[in-house]
Parts: structure tokens; C-alpha cells; sequence
């Protein structure tokens, strides 16, 4: 994914968090599933992939009472990001 840089772990770290990208359809169903493929080791990592991605779209923001992220193109595509806690 663009603008996603890979992070480095020390060889036996524990991964703390994924992001999991999220299509969704019109109706809010979800079409597409997919685990970003990179390491970190901090939420707060994790939370800036997210806030990068997003920059990138049309609309963005965050759904506190969801706990995700959601981004809109100007296609009308939508994303919701989410973290995952791998530990």
C-alpha cells in the first residue's frame, strides 16, 4: 500500500498490533478483508499508518463509538481501518 513503510522488529519481538483495511459496500457489508502486512509494535505506531492511509482519501475520520477508522474516495469507495491487538 502507498505511503506504508515497513517497521523493523528486533528478531524475537512480539507484534503488539495489525491494521486490518475494511471495504465495505453500500449497504455496510463488508466485501473486503485484508491485514495490512507490517509489524508494530505500539498502538500509537499503528495509529499513524492508519492516519497516513486515510490522508489519502477524499472524506476521512473516526468512528469513536465504532473504534474505526473510515475513509471515502471521491468514486464513493469506503475503507474503515481497524487495529488489531496480535499479543
Amino acid at each position: 500500500m502507498a505511503g506504508v513503510e515497513a517497521t523493523s522488529l528486533p528478531e524475537g519481538a512480539a507484534v503488539a498490533y495489525q491494521v486490518v483495511e475494511i471495504h465495505v459496500d453500500g449497504s455496510e457489508q463488508i466485501i473486503e478483508r485484508k491485514i495490512i502486512p507490517y509489524p508494530y509494535h505500539s498502538r500509537q505506531e499503528a495509529v499513524e499508518t492508519i492516519e497516513g492511509i486515510i490522508g489519502g482519501f477524499n472524506r476521512s475520520g473516526y468512528d469513536a463509538g465504532g473504534g474505526y477508522w473510515w475513509a471515502k474516495s471521491s468514486g464513493g469507495e469506503s475503507v474503515r481501518f481497524v487495529l488489531e491487538s496480535t499479543a
